[in-house]
């Protein structure tokens, strides 16, 4: 039963991970949805398919000094967290050589191995039109970057379909994960039970196994005992056999 239970768990776990990547991947022109593909433990396969897992944290935010990180961002360009990279257009899509691999949604534009500090918006493609929109915005960082004008979007000739930039409260409420991280705690909480039951009736099988093999052992000892001609041979080894047994 625990086994089937483990199964039935491993299907609900496949089947939230669909939903859920489906959710981040199909709103990725909302910063929010990039913001959430930071916060997910995401599977690489062989074949470069990607899906996600349990909210876990990406790119987490580097401790630094204060007048540090100001120099660093001074000489660098800024620290390079899911914050930035997500205000930047991008969303996080690892691969299994690159697993800081991070892609543009509006030009398609990858890049990976990114250092402490970086300035994303250079590695867009020179015609994104998300890049020219956010770089006359670069001074005033993590501002929601507006959409492209109609004359902008005429001149990318269909290369872009613009980006939304307020997210209605229901979407909002699921890219929040908040019941996502509740299931799938539940979930994880439903397979540490399940293991522990399947272990524990292996190790009763393997006791029992046990058992039984000493109970064989001992039949025979008490047999080749019981065949000595000695009465006090015999019962000594009948009183040992039965204080084994208790």
């Amino acid at each position: 039963r625990a086994a089937q239970g483990q199964r039935h768990a491993a299907a609900l776990a496949n089947g939230l991970t669909k939903v859920l990547t489906a959710l981040v991947l199909s709103n990725l022109d909302l910063e929010l949805a990039r913001k959430r593909s930071f916060s997910l433990a995401w599977l690489v396969d062989v074949r470069g398919r990607r899906s996600s897992s349990w909210p876990q944290e990406r790119f987490e935010d580097v401790e630094e000094e204060e007048e540090e990180e100001a120099a660093a961002e001074q000489l660098l360009g800024p620290k390079v967290n899911a914050d930035l990279l997500a205000w930047a257009g991008f969303y996080y899509a690892p691969l299994p050589e690159y697993d800081d691999r991070c892609v543009c949604f509006n030009c398609h534009a990858a890049h990976h191995s990114w250092p402490l500090h970086d300035e994303p918006l250079a590695y867009h493609a020179p015609d994104c039109l998300f890049r020219l929109c956010a770089s006359a915005r670069a001074h005033m960082r993590y501002l929601p970057v507006p959409p492209p004008t109609e004359l902008q979007l005429r001149r990318t000739q269909g290369k872009s379909a613009g980006w939304r930039v307020q997210c209605d409260p229901e979407l909002e409420e699921q890219l929040s994960l908040s019941k996502v991280a509740e299931a799938a705690r539940a979930l994880d909480a439903y397979l540490a039970s399940l293991s522990y039951h399947t272990q524990a009736g292996s190790d009763a099988r393997a006791a029992l196994r046990r058992l039984e093999d000493e109970a064989q052992h001992g039949g025979e000892q008490l047999i080749a005992a019981l065949s000595d001609p000695s009465d006090e041979v015999a019962g000594n080894a009948l009183a040992a056999f039965l204080s084994a047994f208790e």
